[in-house]
């Protein structure tokens, strides 16, 4: 994932107003502590008075100062939050652009190769029709015919990356979907000697459509699954932050990715497994830019990787 840390020029000055606040506040106390011993120790002098309005003096000014480098402060900080959010919005908007065009070619391509793939599937179960079930050649047609329902399967992925779907939008309980999701993985977990760990916040509403959502999140725990060695865990956590949405986080004890590949895993056709297609992780991020969510890859170099999902999270009147 890219650097989305403040510039070098916010930081320094954010820490210079550190060193200026110190460097008033300190004499500011010292000043007061001044003043309350010359008015406690030399009140019965007619100087007294004087040094008194010095020093409230003093004081009013070191409070007003400290008042404006707390202003800038906050100006500082808000300019780091903005920048911060710029720096997001253009890598989202190289992102898109980037899959916008690698779209316009795959669309291409699985158009071209559907139609004689659907072919080639209507001539091969003709073929298996007229050989009797005992012919060796059966059995050659049924793995040809496999070998093209994976080609089919491809393509369909093709399609979906190229033309996705309008979301259908419904106040949904992510919980439901991600549970569903999990009880499809577990099996296959369990036969890799895998451990899943689940703690949900519950309820968990947003305005999502749980089909797609179940696409992302079954990728992303396949994926998990894939990552992690015999014996691992996986840990699956629903969050709700209020005003922050609802958070979805699935953890797993593999290796992690490679630091230099964060900016391109969501990139169409990059993959680092030897069978994968690289389109799951590009639909998901298509998937949750169309719900105004966002996922995002969490590296925690040997302690494995994360990936966040955030949805907005939406009201439910009790009943």
């Amino acid at each position: 994932m890219s650097d989305l840390s403040p510039s070098p020029l916010l930081s320094g000055l954010r820490r210079q107003l550190h060193v200026i606040w110190l460097t008033i506040a300190i004499p500011a106390v010292l000043v007061g502590i001044g003043a309350l011993w010359f008015w406690l120790e030399v009140v019965e002098h007619e100087i007294a008075v004087y040094w008194t309005v010095f020093f409230a003096a003093m004081v009013l000014i070191t409070l007003a100062v400290s008042y404006g480098v707390y202003r800038v402060y906050r100006i500082v900080r808000t300019l780091q939050e903005r920048e911060t959010q710029l720096q997001t919005r253009n890598q989202q908007l190289i992102t898109a652009d980037r899959l916008a065009s690698v779209g316009a070619i795959a669309a291409s391509i699985a158009h071209e190769v559907n139609n004689p793939l659907t072919t080639i599937k209507i001539l091969i179960h003709s073929l298996q029709e007229q050989i009797p079930g005992s012919e060796p050649a059966r059995a050659d047609l049924a793995m040809v015919q496999e070998e093209i329902d994976k080609i089919s399967t491809l393509v369909l992925r093709l399609m979906q990356f190229a033309r996705p779907s309008e979301p259908e939008l419904v106040v949904a309980d992510l919980n439901l979907t991600l549970g569903h999701v999990v009880e499809l993985i577990r099996p296959k977990a369990q036969m890799a000697g895998i451990v899943i760990h689940e703690h949900r916040d519950s309820p968990a509403p947003a305005l999502a459509d749980p089909a797609q959502l179940g696409q992302v999140f079954l990728n992303i725990l396949l994926n998990a699954v894939d990552a992690t060695p015999q014996g691992g865990t996986i840990k699956v956590i629903t969050e709700t932050k209020g005003g922050g949405g609802v958070v979805v986080t699935i953890w797993n004890s593999g290796q992690g990715i490679d630091p230099t590949l964060y900016d391109r895993i969501f990139d169409p056709f990059f993959t680092t497994k030897a069978t994968g297609t690289g389109l799951g992780l590009s639909i998901a991020h298509m998937i949750m830019g169309k719900h105004n969510g966002s996922i995002r890859a969490i590296g925690h170099g040997a302690g494995g990787t994360s990936f966040r999902i955030t949805l907005p999270q939406v009201a439910v009147a009790k009943s």
